[in-house]
Protein backbone atom coordinates (compact mmCIF):
# COMPACT_ATOMS: atom_id res chain seq x y z
CA UNK A 1 0.00 0.00 0.00
CA UNK A 2 3.01 2.45 0.80
CA UNK A 3 4.84 1.49 -2.47
CA UNK A 4 1.31 2.48 -4.24
CA UNK A 5 0.67 6.22 -2.02
CA UNK A 6 4.72 6.72 -3.02
CA UNK A 7 4.00 6.62 -6.91
CA UNK A 8 0.94 8.42 -6.47
CA UNK A 9 2.58 11.39 -4.95
CA UNK A 10 5.49 11.17 -8.07
CA UNK A 11 2.62 11.07 -10.36
CA UNK A 12 1.04 14.07 -8.88
CA UNK A 13 4.85 15.89 -8.49
CA UNK A 14 5.26 15.42 -11.88
CA UNK A 15 1.86 16.21 -13.20
CA UNK A 16 2.40 19.63 -10.98
CA UNK A 17 5.76 20.19 -12.03
CA UNK A 18 4.65 19.97 -16.35
CA UNK A 19 2.03 22.79 -15.33
CA UNK A 20 4.92 25.31 -14.19
CA UNK A 21 5.93 27.53 -16.77
CA UNK A 22 9.89 28.47 -16.70
CA UNK A 23 10.57 31.52 -14.62
CA UNK A 24 12.58 33.93 -17.69
CA UNK A 25 14.62 36.57 -16.02
CA UNK A 26 13.93 40.21 -17.25
CA UNK A 27 17.04 42.77 -17.26
CA UNK A 28 16.10 45.61 -14.47
CA UNK A 29 19.28 47.74 -14.73
CA UNK A 30 20.49 49.80 -18.03
CA UNK A 31 23.76 48.66 -18.93
CA UNK A 32 24.52 52.59 -19.05
CA UNK A 33 27.96 54.21 -18.54
CA UNK A 34 27.95 56.80 -16.05
CA UNK A 35 31.28 58.65 -16.35
CA UNK A 36 34.56 58.66 -18.27
CA UNK A 37 37.13 60.36 -18.63
CA UNK A 38 40.31 60.44 -20.13
CA UNK A 39 43.77 62.15 -20.13
CA UNK A 40 44.53 65.38 -22.10
CA UNK A 41 40.42 65.88 -22.72
CA UNK A 42 39.71 69.77 -22.68
CA UNK A 43 35.79 68.90 -21.97
CA UNK A 44 33.85 66.71 -19.73
CA UNK A 45 33.02 63.84 -22.40
CA UNK A 46 29.11 64.18 -23.54
CA UNK A 47 27.53 60.59 -22.45
CA UNK A 48 24.15 60.21 -24.31
CA UNK A 49 22.39 57.40 -23.01
CA UNK A 50 19.39 57.12 -25.44
CA UNK A 51 22.08 56.80 -28.14
CA UNK A 52 24.73 55.02 -26.31
CA UNK A 53 27.70 57.33 -27.14
CA UNK A 54 30.42 58.93 -25.73
CA UNK A 55 31.57 61.38 -27.27
CA UNK A 56 35.44 62.82 -26.03
CA UNK A 57 37.45 65.96 -26.99
CA UNK A 58 40.82 66.14 -26.37
CA UNK A 59 43.82 68.28 -27.20
CA UNK A 60 45.27 69.20 -30.84
CA UNK A 61 48.87 67.18 -29.42
CA UNK A 62 46.83 63.85 -27.77
CA UNK A 63 47.48 60.67 -29.81
CA UNK A 64 43.84 58.89 -30.66
CA UNK A 65 45.40 56.02 -31.11
CA UNK A 66 46.46 56.00 -27.39
CA UNK A 67 43.66 57.47 -25.49
CA UNK A 68 44.54 56.86 -21.34
CA UNK A 69 41.35 56.37 -19.24
CA UNK A 70 41.37 57.95 -15.65
CA UNK A 71 37.78 57.98 -14.81
CA UNK A 72 35.33 54.91 -15.75
CA UNK A 73 31.73 54.46 -13.76
CA UNK A 74 29.25 52.02 -14.98
CA UNK A 75 25.86 51.86 -13.66
CA UNK A 76 25.33 50.04 -9.97
CA UNK A 77 26.73 46.65 -10.76
CA UNK A 78 27.43 46.73 -14.10
CA UNK A 79 30.77 46.01 -15.85
CA UNK A 80 32.08 46.91 -19.00
CA UNK A 81 35.36 46.22 -21.58
CA UNK A 82 37.09 49.40 -19.95
CA UNK A 83 39.08 50.13 -17.02
CA UNK A 84 41.15 52.85 -15.05
CA UNK A 85 44.74 52.89 -16.81
CA UNK A 86 42.94 51.20 -20.14
CA UNK A 87 44.29 52.55 -23.23
CA UNK A 88 41.73 53.47 -25.81
CA UNK A 89 42.30 53.69 -29.95
CA UNK A 90 39.76 56.21 -30.21
CA UNK A 91 41.17 56.78 -33.76
CA UNK A 92 37.77 55.34 -35.33
CA UNK A 93 34.60 54.67 -33.06
CA UNK A 94 35.12 52.16 -30.49
CA UNK A 95 32.39 49.76 -29.47
CA UNK A 96 32.73 48.59 -25.88
CA UNK A 97 30.10 46.28 -24.16
CA UNK A 98 28.28 46.97 -21.06
CA UNK A 99 27.16 43.72 -19.10
CA UNK A 100 24.19 43.78 -16.34
CA UNK A 101 21.81 40.76 -16.66
CA UNK A 102 22.02 41.35 -20.56
CA UNK A 103 24.66 42.90 -22.94
CA UNK A 104 24.36 46.58 -24.24
CA UNK A 105 26.93 48.06 -26.94
CA UNK A 106 28.47 51.72 -26.30
CA UNK A 107 30.42 53.61 -28.88
CA UNK A 108 32.97 56.18 -28.24
CA UNK A 109 34.45 58.19 -30.37
CA UNK A 110 36.61 61.36 -30.14
CA UNK A 111 38.23 64.44 -31.65
CA UNK A 112 40.87 66.23 -31.14
CA UNK A 113 40.50 70.33 -30.02
CA UNK A 114 39.88 72.55 -32.98
CA UNK A 115 38.89 76.39 -33.04
CA UNK A 116 35.59 76.74 -32.03
CA UNK A 117 34.62 78.59 -35.27
CA UNK A 118 36.90 76.92 -37.62
CA UNK A 119 36.14 77.81 -41.07
CA UNK A 120 35.81 75.08 -43.78
CA UNK A 121 39.04 74.35 -45.16
CA UNK A 122 39.21 75.77 -48.71
CA UNK A 123 35.80 77.55 -48.50
CA UNK A 124 36.64 80.21 -50.66
CA UNK A 125 37.50 77.60 -53.28
CA UNK A 126 40.83 78.85 -54.37
CA UNK A 127 42.47 75.88 -54.45
CA UNK A 128 42.68 73.50 -57.47
CA UNK A 129 44.70 70.78 -59.32
CA UNK A 130 44.75 69.89 -62.96
CA UNK A 131 45.89 66.34 -63.99
CA UNK A 132 47.35 65.49 -67.21
CA UNK A 133 47.10 62.36 -69.03
CA UNK A 134 50.01 60.75 -68.76
CA UNK A 135 49.68 59.23 -72.39
CA UNK A 136 48.50 62.62 -74.18
CA UNK A 137 50.36 65.03 -71.93
CA UNK A 138 47.16 66.97 -72.01
CA UNK A 139 44.59 68.33 -69.16
CA UNK A 140 43.06 65.33 -67.48
CA UNK A 141 40.41 66.21 -64.93
CA UNK A 142 40.28 69.15 -61.91
CA UNK A 143 39.85 68.83 -58.23
CA UNK A 144 39.08 71.14 -55.62
CA UNK A 145 42.51 70.83 -53.60
CA UNK A 146 46.33 71.72 -54.08
CA UNK A 147 47.02 68.28 -53.65
CA UNK A 148 45.59 65.11 -52.42
CA UNK A 149 46.82 64.99 -48.78
CA UNK A 150 44.92 68.01 -48.38
CA UNK A 151 41.40 67.41 -50.33
CA UNK A 152 38.50 68.45 -48.13
CA UNK A 153 35.85 68.92 -51.05
CA UNK A 154 35.75 66.36 -53.84
CA UNK A 155 33.40 65.77 -56.92
CA UNK A 156 32.72 63.30 -59.69
CA UNK A 157 35.33 64.27 -62.03
CA UNK A 158 36.62 61.38 -63.38
CA UNK A 159 38.84 59.91 -66.56
CA UNK A 160 35.68 58.18 -68.22
CA UNK A 161 32.82 61.55 -67.80
CA UNK A 162 35.25 64.26 -67.43
CA UNK A 163 35.28 67.69 -65.77
CA UNK A 164 31.50 68.09 -64.31
CA UNK A 165 33.15 70.57 -61.34
CA UNK A 166 35.33 73.43 -62.54
CA UNK A 167 37.35 76.35 -61.45
CA UNK A 168 35.99 79.37 -62.75
CA UNK A 169 37.32 83.00 -62.74
CA UNK A 170 33.32 84.49 -62.77
CA UNK A 171 33.56 85.61 -58.72
CA UNK A 172 31.19 87.76 -56.90
CA UNK A 173 31.73 91.81 -56.77
CA UNK A 174 33.72 91.74 -53.56
CA UNK A 175 35.23 88.66 -53.48
CA UNK A 176 38.43 88.43 -51.68
CA UNK A 177 39.09 85.16 -53.93
CA UNK A 178 39.56 85.01 -57.84
CA UNK A 179 37.60 81.84 -58.74
CA UNK A 180 34.29 79.92 -57.89
CA UNK A 181 33.43 76.13 -58.65
CA UNK A 182 31.35 75.82 -61.79
CA UNK A 183 28.95 72.47 -61.58
CA UNK A 184 28.03 72.01 -64.93
CA UNK A 185 26.16 68.46 -65.78
CA UNK A 186 26.37 66.79 -68.84
CA UNK A 187 25.41 63.59 -71.00
CA UNK A 188 28.23 60.99 -70.29
CA UNK A 189 29.45 57.29 -71.78
CA UNK A 190 27.65 54.85 -70.15
CA UNK A 191 26.95 56.67 -67.25
CA UNK A 192 23.94 58.88 -68.83
CA UNK A 193 23.32 61.86 -66.77
CA UNK A 194 26.43 63.32 -64.94
CA UNK A 195 25.83 65.84 -62.50
CA UNK A 196 27.71 68.90 -61.68
CA UNK A 197 28.45 68.56 -58.33
CA UNK A 198 30.80 69.52 -55.26
CA UNK A 199 30.88 67.52 -51.34
CA UNK A 200 33.18 67.56 -48.69
CA UNK A 201 34.23 63.52 -49.06
CA UNK A 202 35.70 61.97 -51.74
CA UNK A 203 34.95 60.34 -55.31
CA UNK A 204 35.46 56.28 -54.47
CA UNK A 205 35.67 54.94 -57.56
CA UNK A 206 33.20 53.62 -60.43
CA UNK A 207 30.58 51.13 -60.16
CA UNK A 208 28.14 48.20 -61.81
CA UNK A 209 30.54 48.21 -65.18
CA UNK A 210 31.27 51.97 -65.18
CA UNK A 211 27.08 52.57 -64.41
CA UNK A 212 26.97 54.93 -61.50
CA UNK A 213 29.84 56.01 -58.80
CA UNK A 214 30.86 55.00 -55.09
CA UNK A 215 31.08 58.08 -53.22
CA UNK A 216 32.60 58.90 -49.30
CA UNK A 217 30.47 61.79 -47.48
CA UNK A 218 32.17 63.64 -44.72
CA UNK A 219 34.94 65.30 -43.48
CA UNK A 220 36.14 64.86 -39.37
CA UNK A 221 34.60 68.39 -37.99
CA UNK A 222 33.59 68.92 -34.42
CA UNK A 223 32.29 72.79 -34.23
CA UNK A 224 28.93 73.49 -33.86
CA UNK A 225 27.88 76.11 -36.56
CA UNK A 226 24.40 77.83 -36.03
CA UNK A 227 24.63 78.41 -40.23
CA UNK A 228 26.18 78.36 -43.95
CA UNK A 229 26.67 80.87 -45.80
CA UNK A 230 27.50 81.03 -49.81
CA UNK A 231 27.26 83.02 -52.96
CA UNK A 232 25.68 81.17 -56.17
CA UNK A 233 24.19 81.59 -59.43
CA UNK A 234 21.80 78.79 -61.06
CA UNK A 235 20.95 78.13 -64.63
CA UNK A 236 18.99 75.04 -64.28
CA UNK A 237 18.00 73.87 -67.75
CA UNK A 238 14.77 71.49 -68.97
CA UNK A 239 14.96 68.01 -67.82
CA UNK A 240 16.18 65.60 -70.16
CA UNK A 241 17.03 62.59 -68.73
CA UNK A 242 14.76 60.04 -66.19
CA UNK A 243 16.04 56.40 -65.99
CA UNK A 244 13.65 53.73 -66.12
CA UNK A 245 12.12 52.93 -63.11
CA UNK A 246 12.12 56.11 -61.34
CA UNK A 247 9.79 57.21 -59.07
CA UNK A 248 11.24 60.44 -57.60
CA UNK A 249 11.78 64.01 -58.95
CA UNK A 250 10.96 66.22 -61.87
CA UNK A 251 9.98 64.45 -65.43
CA UNK A 252 10.77 65.20 -69.00
CA UNK A 253 10.18 68.81 -69.82
CA UNK A 254 10.22 70.05 -66.27
CA UNK A 255 12.61 72.53 -65.03
CA UNK A 256 15.65 70.57 -63.06
CA UNK A 257 16.40 71.55 -59.53
CA UNK A 258 19.43 71.99 -57.91
CA UNK A 259 20.42 71.70 -54.02
CA UNK A 260 23.17 73.00 -51.56
CA UNK A 261 22.70 71.46 -48.02
CA UNK A 262 24.61 70.80 -44.54
CA UNK A 263 24.81 67.97 -42.22
CA UNK A 264 26.34 67.38 -38.98
CA UNK A 265 26.97 63.96 -37.86
CA UNK A 266 28.03 62.49 -34.97
CA UNK A 267 28.90 58.61 -35.62
CA UNK A 268 28.75 55.94 -39.18
CA UNK A 269 30.53 58.68 -41.31
CA UNK A 270 32.09 58.70 -43.44
CA UNK A 271 29.38 57.11 -44.99
CA UNK A 272 29.98 55.62 -48.49
CA UNK A 273 26.85 55.82 -51.02
CA UNK A 274 26.97 54.07 -54.58
CA UNK A 275 24.63 55.35 -56.75
CA UNK A 276 23.42 52.37 -58.19
CA UNK A 277 22.02 50.84 -55.09
CA UNK A 278 19.65 53.21 -53.75
CA UNK A 279 19.93 51.12 -50.01
CA UNK A 280 23.17 53.29 -49.78
CA UNK A 281 21.47 56.41 -50.08
CA UNK A 282 20.99 58.82 -46.90
CA UNK A 283 17.54 60.64 -46.01
CA UNK A 284 19.71 63.67 -44.39
CA UNK A 285 16.69 65.36 -42.77
CA UNK A 286 15.53 61.82 -40.90
CA UNK A 287 18.96 60.26 -40.70
CA UNK A 288 19.40 59.65 -36.56
CA UNK A 289 23.08 59.68 -36.94
CA UNK A 290 22.99 63.30 -38.17
CA UNK A 291 23.20 65.67 -35.52
CA UNK A 292 21.80 68.77 -37.53
CA UNK A 293 20.52 69.72 -40.93
CA UNK A 294 19.75 72.20 -42.93
CA UNK A 295 18.78 73.13 -47.04
CA UNK A 296 18.48 75.21 -50.08
CA UNK A 297 16.43 73.97 -52.92
CA UNK A 298 15.26 75.79 -55.88
CA UNK A 299 14.43 75.90 -59.39
CA UNK A 300 14.86 79.35 -59.86
CA UNK A 301 16.72 80.66 -62.28
CA UNK A 302 19.56 83.45 -60.76
CA UNK A 303 21.65 85.00 -63.30
CA UNK A 304 23.46 87.26 -60.56
CA UNK A 305 25.46 86.75 -57.85
CA UNK A 306 23.24 85.85 -54.82
CA UNK A 307 23.84 85.30 -51.40
CA UNK A 308 22.31 82.59 -49.22
CA UNK A 309 22.10 81.22 -45.59
CA UNK A 310 21.25 78.06 -44.66
CA UNK A 311 20.30 77.77 -40.87
CA UNK A 312 20.85 74.32 -39.08
CA UNK A 313 18.49 72.79 -37.52
CA UNK A 314 19.91 70.78 -34.28
CA UNK A 315 18.37 67.98 -32.73
CA UNK A 316 19.97 67.82 -29.27
CA UNK A 317 22.48 70.08 -27.01
CA UNK A 318 23.95 67.04 -25.52
CA UNK A 319 25.64 65.78 -29.12
CA UNK A 320 29.19 66.79 -30.49
CA UNK A 321 29.60 66.83 -34.34
CA UNK A 322 31.95 64.19 -35.80
CA UNK A 323 32.07 64.92 -39.17
CA UNK A 324 30.33 67.54 -41.12
CA UNK A 325 28.86 67.42 -44.81
CA UNK A 326 28.47 69.81 -47.23
CA UNK A 327 26.52 69.11 -51.11
CA UNK A 328 25.89 71.43 -54.00
CA UNK A 329 24.91 69.73 -56.89
CA UNK A 330 22.90 71.27 -60.12
CA UNK A 331 20.55 67.92 -60.47
CA UNK A 332 19.23 67.42 -57.02
CA UNK A 333 18.09 64.12 -58.01
CA UNK A 334 20.60 62.73 -60.22
CA UNK A 335 21.44 59.70 -57.68
CA UNK A 336 18.19 58.54 -59.34
CA UNK A 337 19.73 59.45 -62.95
CA UNK A 338 16.62 62.17 -62.84
CA UNK A 339 18.18 65.54 -64.51
CA UNK A 340 18.80 67.70 -67.19
CA UNK A 341 22.14 67.03 -69.24
CA UNK A 342 22.58 71.00 -69.07
CA UNK A 343 22.25 72.46 -65.43
CA UNK A 344 24.38 74.39 -64.48
CA UNK A 345 24.97 75.62 -60.94
CA UNK A 346 27.95 78.08 -59.41
CA UNK A 347 29.06 78.29 -55.68
CA UNK A 348 31.92 80.25 -53.93
CA UNK A 349 32.93 81.66 -50.40
CA UNK A 350 31.35 78.79 -48.25
CA UNK A 351 31.14 80.64 -44.52
CA UNK A 352 30.31 79.12 -41.19
CA UNK A 353 28.27 81.00 -39.04
CA UNK A 354 28.77 80.81 -35.30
Amino acid sequence: MRGIFKILVLVAVAAVSSCIEPIVLEPDIVGDIVALEVEGQTRVPTINTATRTVNIEVGEAVDLGAVRVTRIEYVQTATGDIAVGSVLDLRTPLKVIVTTAAEYEWTIMATNFSDPNKPLPNGGLEDWMETTNSFSGRHGNWFPYRTEAEAFWGSGNTTLGGDITFPDSDVRSGSTGVTSARLASKLAPLVGLAAGNLFTGRFLALSDGLKGGRVEFGRPFNTRPKALKFWYKAAPGIVDKVNAGATVGPVIGDRDIYRVFIALADSGFPHEVDTTKPETFVDWATDPRVVAFGEMVSSEMVAEWTEATIELEYRGSDRTPTHIIVVATANMYADYFVGSTKSVLYVDDFELVY
